[in-house]
């Protein structure tokens, strides 16, 4: 998956970028990376960010299948999206912002939400910055993140 836009807010374009393993042995089990190149008054990319275990693996949204359903950007921020589930369906949502103090991409909130879809029963939650620790995109992985209760 490849989104274009102005992360960090400096007038360039970035680009968002995940990337799979080419190792056919349990890519599908692997978490994915995530990449952010800058753009640059030059022209030149430049990496800001790797990081290797940023989105789920492709297998990790149970009988849905692959988690990752949206990444959108907008400028100085990006948001993940993931789904999946079978009977109980799930979503997690996480919204980053860029600080410019930081230089980096920080967690701004998570958004879950989870439903039954036999019984028809939902439930939604969000997450801010004072329920957990400061987290940079460099970082974060979404298997650590805390879970609603």
């Amino acid at each position: 998956m490849e989104k274009h836009g102005d992360l960090n807010a400096d007038g360039h374009d970035d680009a968002l970028l995940v990337l799979q393993s080419k190792e056919t042995r349990d890519k599908d089990s692997r978490p994915r990376a995530l990449v952010i190149i800058g753009g640059t008054p030059d022209g030149r990319p430049k990496k800001l960010v790797e990081n290797s275990s940023a989105v789920l693996c492709a297998s990790c949204g149970g009988m849905m299948g692959d988690p990752l359903a949206d990444i959108t950007v907008s400028p100085g921020r990006f948001a993940i999206r993931f789904e999946g589930g079978s009977r109980e369906l799930w979503s997690r949502e996480y919204d980053f912002h860029y600080s410019q103090k930081d230089t980096d991409w920080i967690l701004d909130h998570l958004v879950e939400k989870n439903s039954d879809r036999i019984t028809g029963d939902a439930a939604s939650k969000r997450l801010d910055q004072k329920d957990f620790d400061i987290v940079s995109i460099n970082n974060f992985d979404p298997e650590t993140m805390p879970a609603s209760d």
